[in-house]
Formats: structure tokens, C-alpha cells, sequence
């Protein structure tokens, strides 16, 4: 995992220490609102990341659960309020 120090809207760059990541797409703001890359952003938070191309989805879930498990711990934390 790594701190990302410098993200400038519009760049397709990520700067981490003294180093550089080339990305996919760059960040943008739309309507006041910023958007960033999915992948980029749940990887560099230690974040598995997977993509169901039939369904379209998205499962984003810690490294350290499997996505059953991360969601049984979502799920009981949404009942507990």
C-alpha cells in the first residue's frame, strides 16, 4: 500500500513519495462534485477490487475479509442503528 501526497484534477498522473503512477483516467469535478478512478482510489486504501462483467457490478471489500464476510459485517453494523 502506498500514500498518495498529490492527485491534480485533470492529470492522469498520481504522485507517492518520489514516484509517479500513470493512471487510467483522471480525476474531474462535475457540478461541484469530484469524481476519481474507482480502481485507483480502492487499491491505494488497501481495498480489493472486483468486477462482474454479465451483472455490472462492483465489489469493493478489505484485503483482509472475503466479500461474505465483509458484507455479513456491513450488514450488521446498518441493523445495529
Amino acid at each position: 500500500m502506498f500514500n498518495v501526497n498529490a492527485w491534480p484534477i485533470g492529470s492522469q498522473f498520481s504522485k507517492y513519495g518520489d514516484s509517479e503512477l500513470k493512471l487510467n483516467t483522471s480525476a474531474k469535478i462535475i457540478n461541484s462534485s469530484t469524481y476519481v478512478p474507482l480502481r485507483f482510489t480502492s487499491e491505494a486504501l488497501n481495498m480489493n477490487v472486483e468486477r462482474d462483467t454479465v451483472t455490472k457490478i462492483v465489489i469493493i471489500n478489505n484485503k483482509d475479509k472475503s466479500p461474505a464476510e465483509y458484507i455479513a459485517t456491513l450488514t450488521s453494523c446498518s441493523n445495529a442503528t
